[in-house]
């Protein structure tokens, strides 16, 4: 009985906590780091292609947008979810611009779409976000948070818009990471995925999920990070809301 007072009340603070000061610092750290996690593949990408001057000039536009947005959200003239999400929205733009450049297809005009789309690249992508948004589902349901209560996603399609906004935080080093290796090391076109392509995809993002990474000065799995951040997430929720 008190296990099932305790999560009625951080139901209540989740919902609640959209109206408290808190919840803007939250929305600018979640994209602030997205935008900064965009900058450092996109760094780690420009090293490997800088012989071809029309994709280092794309990646670099790019680099340096997203680290300049990942610094401006932070600032006390961005007060409000829309200016985050518009800023946002530009970065992500020149991100994916940027990322384009790097696919071999057939298709020189190849672009990020969804949903819906059949080529290769498209659906190793989709793939990778399916199974980002089901690990971190796991980890919301594992923390005691309501997944269908967001901070500033909205609910649609039977997306959870706790997970989509978690997620906003590891689709770079998780995903997008993976897939790009994968579709630039042969380069190559693809016309499709075969069953062995899409399990060396699938263990691939296993092995990503479970690398380690430094936090808070310790080294720990991309797993427990999620992990730690959504129970740290959880007790801001409750201490927010009187």
């Amino acid at each position: 009985m008190l296990q099932q007072s305790h999560n009625g009340f951080r139901i209540v603070a989740q919902v609640e906590y959209r109206h408290t000061s808190a919840f803007l610092s939250t929305a600018k750290n979640i994209i602030s780091n997205k935008c900064h996690n965009c900058a450092c593949l996109l760094r780690r990408l420009l090293r490997y292609h800088r012989k071809y001057p029309n994709r280092e000039y794309v990646i670099q536009k790019a680099l340096s947008y997203n680290k300049t947005i990942a610094q401006e959200i932070t600032t006390d003239s961005v007060d409000s979810s829309r200016k985050i999400l518009l800023l946002e929205a530009r970065a992500a733009h020149l991100y994916w611009e940027a990322v384009e450049t790097l696919i071999y297809s057939n298709d020189d005009a190849w672009k990020r779409t969804y949903p819906h789309a059949k080529d290769p690249y498209n659906i190793a992508f989709n793939i990778g976000y399916t199974f980002l948004a089901r690990k971190i589902r796991e980890e919301i349901v594992f923390s005691k948070l309501m997944p269908e209560i967001g901070i500033f996603h909205i609910e649609r399609n039977n997306h959870d818009p706790l997970v989509y906004d978690i997620m906003e935080l590891y689709r770079q080093p998780v995903v997008d990471s993976v897939v790009v290796a994968l579709f630039t090391k042969k380069k190559q076109a693809h016309n499709a995925l075969s069953a062995v392509d899409i399990a060396r995809l699938i263990k691939k993002l296993e092995q990503q999920w479970e690398m380690p990474v430094m936090y808070n000065g310790k080294c720990f799995p991309i797993r427990e990070m999620v992990s730690f951040e959504l129970h740290h997430f959880a007790i801001c929720v409750e201490q927010a809301v009187p």
